[in-house]
């Protein structure tokens, strides 16, 4: 049931330079750092050179530091798994339910639109339930 850290060999660990990347396949790089491992666990990601970058059944092994585009990737797939909807969001944009309302935070420095509604800098919009 899952994976156990005997279950997976660390070969090494590569610490990248600054400007080194290392490509996902389907997009995405890892960068900073980088293990290459070897187990039987399942791969759900690997680098453009067929190494597992996560893997894991129960529990999970993530073998270097993702970025913005492949951790938004891992989010997408694992909340997939679960039947969890996710939605992209401008990165002001913040938003919180009630049984009554939706409430759309802009905690940015500009005017935001956000499904045709346009919201003040530093705004909140309020939007009913039964509008919806």
């Amino acid at each position: 049931e899952g994976i156990g850290l005997s279950e997976i060999a660390i070969n090494f660990v590569e610490s990248l330079p600054m400007t080194a990347t290392t490509q996902i396949e389907g997009g995405g790089t890892v960068l900073r750092w980088l293990e290459h491992v070897e187990s039987n666990a399942p791969v759900h990601f690997a680098t453009e050179n067929g190494d597992p970058i996560l893997i894991g059944d129960q529990n999970h092994y993530l073998a270097g530091w993702a970025d913005d585009e492949f951790w938004d990737r891992i989010v997408a797939y694992f909340a997939e798994q679960v039947e969890l909807p996710i939605q992209d969001l401008p990165p002001a944009i913040r938003i919180r339910d009630t049984e009554e309302a939706r409430f759309v935070f802009n905690y940015g420095a500009k005017m935001l639109s956000w499904k045709g509604y346009e919201i003040e800098p530093a705004g909140v919009l309020r939007i009913s339930k039964l509008q919806n």
